[in-house]
């Protein structure tokens, strides 16, 4: 799966993306060890969990700093 968002590559580390851990690199390939799936990613390809992609040789995280769920209601609430 190729990458098709508009994410800037022209700085050294992406504009909103965190460079992820769990990771190996060589020669043009990353091998991400997060999940089972154990992806081998190719240059701006997204891992199989849509979570990673690499980036010229480094994996970057798509999902840090995105909430998953968020709630208004309050911690502790009154009794009826």
């Amino acid at each position: 799966m190729e990458l098709d968002t508009n994410i800037s590559l022209s700085s050294e580390n992406p504009i909103g993306l965190k460079e992820a851990l769990f990771y190996s690199s060589s020669k043009g390939y990353v091998h991400c060890g997060l999940c089972p799936h154990n992806c081998t990613l190719k240059d701006r390809e997204v891992g199989l969990c849509r979570t990673r992609v690499n980036i010229k040789g480094k994996l970057y995280t798509l999902a840090y700093a995105n909430p998953c769920a968020v709630n208004v209601d309050p911690i502790e609430k009154k009794p009826l």
